[in-house]
């Protein structure tokens, strides 16, 4: 059984370009964001991915990417994110009350377009 992640690895333009922004998602997702040197390091992922399916490399472990920088979640901010989180849900229940279970956003847009179409 696979648990909790203990932190998030990630790579991209926008979070390399932005250390507040990568700051955010760590302290949104109350987990070490820990941003890999490569900035698009889904080719990397993929690459390996065939290496290892082509018999070419035994494991994936010991090649995880070089770390360009590790942000650790601030609990203060991540208790005001949920907060923020809770009255956005609770809007939603107002203005949107059909939009109230699992897939919400998805029905949201979809009544959006259908409004939209008619």
């Amino acid at each position: 059984m696979v648990g909790p992640a203990r932190e998030v690895v990630a790579s991209g333009g926008a979070l390399h370009s932005s250390a507040a922004w990568t700051q955010i998602v760590a302290d949104t997702l109350e987990r070490p964001v820990v941003l890999a040197a490569e900035r698009e390091d889904t080719s990397r992922g993929a690459a390996l991915m065939a290496l290892q399916g082509l018999g070419w490399v035994e494991s994936l472990r010991g090649l995880e990417p070089p770390v360009a920088r590790r942000f650790e979640p601030d609990p203060e901010r991540h208790h005001h994110y949920q907060a923020a989180m809770l009255r956005q849900q609770r809007l939603l229940e107002v203005f949107a009350p059909w939009a109230r279970s699992e897939g919400a956003p998805a029905r949201i847009i979809d009544r959006s377009l259908a409004e939209r179409d008619h």
